[in-house]
């Protein structure tokens, strides 16, 4: 190997190092703004959230339109699960109705069929958090995926609904 091509070698492998080190801090940078972010959206609809559950009927869910995957919606689902996970059955049939009317039944039901497993695994996961009774066909049938995580989310969801 000539001395040059020993030089652009090294000269190569110093600055993959720096992108690598660069990449680094730039993904955390981005991943905190986006948590800082998803904070904010907590903070906006957990208010929100609590006041539909404690009032039923007085408050419109428009203010809780979003979005399929934004901050917003996470947010939002959020909040919806950690009530509904307590609910009575009164209060459960309300929420599952906003659950519904938002849309999330209908988007985790079709990520259920989704070629990507942790898309499916996901979906399984919260349609049982939500206790969804139209997912049972779709989590029977994912007791057969091929992937095992998938599997183990379709039994603990079959099991929490």
């Amino acid at each position: 190997m000539t001395r040059q091509a020993l030089i652009i070698t090294i000269v190569l492998i110093c600055c993959s190092i720096i992108l690598i080190i660069l990449y680094g801090f730039l993904r955390r940078y981005f991943r905190r703004q986006r948590f800082m972010r998803l904070d904010r959206s907590r903070d906006r609809f957990n208010p929100i959230v609590s006041a539909m559950v404690q009032y039923p009927g007085e408050m419109s869910s428009e203010r809780l339109v979003s979005g399929p995957g934004s901050l917003d919606w996470l947010a939002i689902e959020e909040a919806l699960i950690h009530y509904i996970s307590d609910a009575g059955p009164e209060l459960y049939t309300k929420l599952y109705d906003l659950f519904e009317s938002l849309g999330y039944v209908d988007h985790y039901l079709s990520r259920l069929a989704s070629s990507r497993m942790w898309e499916r695994a996901e979906a399984a996961e919260h349609l049982g958090l939500i206790r969804c009774p139209r997912a049972v066909d779709g989590l029977m049938a994912a007791l057969d995926d091929n992937t095992r995580d998938v599997r183990n989310m379709a039994v603990y969801s079959l099991g929490l609904i």
